[in-house]
């Protein structure tokens, strides 16, 4: 199963548009044991085909991660926190407070980030990078899930584990929804 899971997170990061920079290696969210709230983040080598530990162990399921601006911030889904680490040196660097639940992180632009929050209602929580708040927070479909942020547009996808199958569109310019 960790194996499967690990390949999965690879192939997401595989799959995600990245600049014209060279990429030596991908930092992977490992969930953990959801009872036992032991999350870790692996960087795997891609030329030496190594893994090392980051973040071992950190007191909470690491949903998922986003690398923006030499900083990585994990969705620490049971702690209801955005966990920062500083890519350089694989140090915690802060953390982003009153996220329910957090799920998957999308930077908007160089201060802002989108986080969609697990539990209903639906929300999708407007993270300050700069100051490291919360300074908004937009309602939309039932567990909402990932976001994809193209232009000025983010689209969320709301799962309702079931129960919802919609797409929010967000304004990101105004941080209002323009549809469900």
């Amino acid at each position: 199963m960790t194996k499967f899971i690990r390949f999965y997170t690879f192939m997401l990061f595989i799959a995600v548009p990245v600049s014209a920079q060279e990429i030596h290696g991908v930092y992977i969210a490992n969930q953990g044991n959801f009872s036992d709230q032991n999350g870790s983040i692996t960087w795997y080598d891609l030329s030496t085909r190594q893994e090392k530990q980051v973040l071992s162990d950190f007191g909470t399921i690491a949903q998922s991660i986003t690398l923006h601006g030499g900083l990585g911030y994990i969705a620490s889904n049971t702690s209801n926190n955005v966990d920062i680490f500083d890519l350089s040196t694989n140090m915690r660097f802060g953390q982003i407070r009153e996220v329910a639940s957090p799920r998957y992180i999308a930077v908007v632009d160089q201060g802002k980030a989108y986080v969609s929050e697990q539990l209903d209602p639906g929300k999708v929580k407007v993270l300050d990078l700069q100051s490291r708040t919360v300074s908004d927070s937009i309602d939309v479909g039932s567990r909402p899930e990932d976001i994809a942020v193209v232009g000025n547009h983010a689209f969320v996808a709301n799962s309702g584990w079931s129960h919802d199958s919609t797409l929010t569109v967000i304004d990101t310019q105004t941080d209002t929804v323009i549809e469900t």
